[in-house]
């Protein structure tokens, strides 16, 4: 009995050692020989074979068309794609397990032969790692069962450096942002990140959520490209560089937000070309095709990246091409609401972009960009002359667009006793520059003197008068409730400030505070001013440029489009200093600045 014992536990002891042996043999896979960084200018002997062997003509294939417009969205119904996918997918034999992949990266991602692995994003050599989606889950659906399980997709990365990319979308976060976070890892520094960047997207494409932006070392942008091109094609997943407004969520998943994973085309196939194929990447393609059967074409053939989004293929190296095949870009002006490009080289062989021609110095595709240039209104034309009881009007015609505006010529006063300044004693005279404008505010009853013979025009003004005015002229609307810890009711100014919150035309100061004795900025006049007039319906697409003033950095963020706004309509004309004229946007406004800056407001309302 004891003999037989020992021979049936003899044969458990090598049935276990054989099943041992075969687990071993399922996680083998073919060793990475390649070198980081040795640019790889050929195809590997395994990638020709197996190209050859599932009936790729690479003549065929370029001919197929991609998404002209550039849309990922629409991309994915391209003849190219579906060729594409197509390939990928049948040679895929094989899916492996998230638990095995630590066992496969050992020779798939080893370096010099090693048992060790380069971490991705850190593109350092560890033998301790975690697993990492590139794709992140969270905005995936990979639609089948193990779908992320891919060894082109899933890499090894160090959990520390794994935890400060997170889930964010990928993107030039030091040319974009500023204010972001960095993550360092072996003495250097391999992630530049900004978690809490939002954009204002559609409501159709996820608005205010959370996008993140991440920015990896320029020598491994390229494989993340190419891993995220190939989880796009493989798996379908739309969300590339635009939000998916109609994610779905695959057997794997519990969250797919629909966010996009790259900032945009530009940027992904800048990734690409500026970090070309290595050899260890092309080896790596090697080993990942003897364990699951198909290739990242995108490694093999980088050029379907731009030929995939209807753009020529940059698979010449700008540093050695001889820019024989340019083409001119003429110049497209930019229009008063539309952004115009700039006249430019493009050199078709490998996508460099040169204002010259000599390609000494390149420029971005965003460098061609002009800004709309709004409405040049000219000197325009009297329609009506003025007189000393009757305002003139005045006609403009833009000389770009052939848009029409009129303007009221204020009537001539010739500082005598009907002028409605008359009794002020500290009234500037006629001709002065804000005699006009304090005639009309007296006249019209939007501001007094602060006594019966003085009008202080030199004093500041505060918030509260000025929204109090703008109150007084649509009548005084009883609308809205007081929200501002520092407005009490009952107060001359409380329902005029109730009225302008409930409208949107003022926001307060923070802190549910609205600081109605503090004296009021041009800045804020300019916004305040632009808000009201949205409000009135009325066109605000006029913007000129603030360049021309030396403090144009000056003006705060809120009032920009504000402010760019009140110069283009001759609200805000500056203050000259020794010949410069400045904007001032923090300078506190005077009731004669006040008073001159409504009047060419609220005429231009009636005009």
């Amino acid at each position: 009995m004891k003999q037989t014992f020992h021979r049936v536990l003899s044969a458990l002891l090598i049935l276990a050692m054989l099943l041992s042996n075969l687990v071993l043999l399922s996680y083998a896979a073919q060793r990475n020989t390649g070198k980081r960084h040795e640019l790889c200018e050929e195809l590997s002997n395994q990638a020709v074979a197996y190209y050859e062997a599932n009936g790729f003509d690479y003549d065929t294939y370029v001919s197929y068309e991609g998404e002209i417009s550039g849309s990922c969205l629409k991309a994915v119904n391209s003849e190219l794609f579906k060729a594409l996918q197509e390939l990928m997918t049948k040679t895929m034999t094989k899916s492996v397990s998230y638990n095995s992949l630590t066992s496969y990266w050992k020779d798939t991602d080893c370096s010099n032969n090693s048992n060790n692995a380069v971490l991705f994003y850190s593109d350092q050599v560890s033998g301790s790692y975690n697993r990492e989606h590139v794709w992140p889950k969270s905005r995936a659906s990979f639609l089948q069962q193990d779908g992320g399980c891919d060894l082109h997709h899933l890499r090894p990365t160090n959990s520390s450096v794994n935890t400060a990319r997170l889930n964010y979308m990928f993107g030039n976060v030091r040319e974009l942002l500023s204010g972001y976070d960095t993550k360092d890892y072996g003495g250097n520094t391999v992630l530049w990140f900004k978690g809490d960047y939002t954009e204002n997207t559609p409501e159709e494409s996820k608005c205010g959520e959370d996008l993140g932006m991440v920015e990896v070392n320029d020598n491994i942008k390229g494989d993340v490209a190419r891993v995220l091109l190939y989880v796009y094609v493989r798996w379908g997943e739309k969300n590339l560089f635009e939000n998916d407004p109609d994610a779905k969520i695959g057997p794997n998943d519990n969250k797919n937000n629909g966010l996009r994973v790259m900032n945009d085309l530009d940027t992904l196939l800048q990734w690409c070309e500026e970090d070309p194929v290595d050899t260890w990447e092309m080896s790596r393609n090697d080993a990942t095709q003897s364990v699951q059967g198909n290739r990242n074409i995108f490694i093999d053939y980088p050029e379907f990246a731009w030929l995939l989004f209807g753009r020529k293929a940059a698979i010449v190296d700008p540093a050695v091409c001889e820019h024989l095949n340019v083409t001119w870009h003429p110049e497209v002006p930019a229009g008063c609401y539309d952004e115009g490009v700039k006249a430019y080289y493009n050199c078709d062989d490998c996508a460099s972009l040169t204002l010259d021609g000599s390609f000494e110095d390149e420029v971005k595709r965003t460098d061609l960009i002009l800004p709309a240039a709004g409405h040049i209104w000219g000197q325009g034309t009297v329609v009506l002359e003025p007189t000393t009881t009757m305002s003139g009007m005045m006609s403009y015609s833009c000389t770009r667009c052939g848009a029409a505006k009129t303007a009221v010529i204020p009537k001539i006063c010739d500082g005598g006793e009907d002028c409605p300044s008359d009794s002020f004693t500290d009234a500037p005279a006629a001709g002065h520059w804000a005699h006009e404008g304090i005639d009309y505010a007296v006249e019209n009853q939007l501001f007094k003197g602060i006594t019966e013979t003085t009008f202080a025009p030199d004093r500041s003004m505060n918030r509260a008068m000025l929204v109090t005015v703008l109150w007084r002229y649509l009548d005084e609307p009883k609308e809205g409730e007081n929200a501002f810890t520092d407005v009490k009711d009952g107060v001359w100014y409380s329902d005029a400030v109730a009225w302008a919150a409930h409208q949107g035309i003022v926001n307060g100061v923070g802190k549910g505070s609205f600081a109605p004795d503090r004296v009021i900025t041009r800045e804020q006049i300019a916004a305040i001013l632009y808000r009201f007039a949205n409000h009135m319906g009325c066109d605000t697409d006029s913007k000129q440029e603030l360049s021309s003033f030396p403090d144009a950095q000056q003006v705060g963020s809120y009032a920009t489009a504000a402010m760019q706004w009140a110069v283009a309509e001759g609200l805000i004309n500056g203050i000259k200093s020794q010949g410069v004229s400045y904007l001032r946007p923090q300078g506190e406004a005077t009731r004669a600045q006040v008073a001159t800056i409504l009047m060419r407001f609220l005429e231009s309302l009636e005009a």
